[in-house]
């Protein structure tokens, strides 16, 4: 539309048709100052302000910016997981028939190879679970005879005298096994425990283990796993704490090799390195350990 002396046309003599006093057909007779098309009417766009402009700019630029952010992120992910490990890049899991990360290699090398697997997982945005341990006043504690005996087929009938007497409600016997244990052990740290037998160093271990079949904890004692408490530590995370005794017992009918299959298969992590299935990690793992120590053969 155009405004003719004041007078909104249309430029179609439509004020002409419809009376319109002192406006003729607008036809060839109008100014050419004042001739638009529809189309170019409704085309038109109002300038935009340089205030809208620079925040438009603005806008471009963190795109621009959050898109190169991304691209390179991604980048750095997947060179993580491709290139993998190692200074040489050689993955621990995917080594050469030679190379000294792989464990039926003759130039194995423990060493490397555990240096290549904590280079892996921290390339990988991950860490090893470790924790602390402290506890103060420790006093641990049982109940028995002043004497024992071992039990066999000849003996065994004196273990009547017990029965009766925890039936009839006999007191039994306190004995102290720790009293006033204090200490401290942070994450990455060893402790050995030291002392002739029956002194208490498997009773220190268990306790700190969780595992208190036929021993008790005084009340009064206190535990705290870097922020977690025993009760707490023991049941949720029943796993990351746990007492290996002295004697281990193996089935018969299983070769050392699939014993560590087994034990590698049941301590999988949730996320497996890139390329890898189950079981060539557990297989992986397995040959690790046995050329470690030398009992690959078995």
């Amino acid at each position: 539309m155009s405004a003719l002396y004041g007078i909104n046309a249309n430029n179609d003599a439509t004020a002409t048709r419809q009376g319109a006093p002192g406006v003729g057909s607008t036809g060839n007779n109008a100014p050419a100052a004042d001739k638009q098309t529809d189309d170019e009417a409704i085309n038109e766009k109002p300038s935009s302000s340089p205030a809208d402009t620079l925040g438009k700019d603005e806008e471009d630029e963190d795109s621009e910016m959050e898109r190169r952010t991304s691209i390179v992120q991604a980048l750095a992910r997947s060179y993580s997981h491709a290139s993998a490990t190692h200074p040489n890049g050689q993955n621990p899991f995917q080594a050469g028939k030679d190379s000294p990360l792989n464990p039926n290699s003759p130039n194995f090398n423990a060493r490397e190879w555990a240096k290549s697997v904590v280079e892996l997982v921290h390339q990988d945005g991950a860490n090893f679970r470790s924790a602390g341990v402290c506890y103060q006043n420790l006093n641990v504690y049982g109940y028995g005879g002043a004497s024992d005996y071992q039990g066999d087929v000849a003996n065994v009938w004196l273990s009547l005298g017990d029965l009766v007497g925890r039936v009839t409600g006999r007191k039994r016997q306190r004995i102290d096994i720790l009293r006033n244990f204090d200490g401290v052990v942070h994450k990455g740290e060893m402790l050995v425990v030291l002392g002739p037998p029956g002194a208490g160093c498997s009773t220190t271990l268990k306790t700190i283990a969780g595992e208190l079949n036929g021993i008790y904890v005084d009340e009064g004692s206190y535990f705290n796993y870097q922020g977690m408490t025993a009760k707490e530590m023991h049941s949720h995370h029943r796993g990351e704490a746990i007492y290996t005794a002295e004697i281990d017992v193996h089935f018969p009918m299983l070769s050392v090799g699939d014993t560590l299959t087994f034990a590698a298969r049941a301590r999988q992590p949730r996320q497996l390195p890139q390329g890898l299935n189950r079981n060539d990690f557990a297989d992986h793992l397995r040959d690790v350990v046995m050329a470690m120590f030398g009992i690959s053969h078995t």
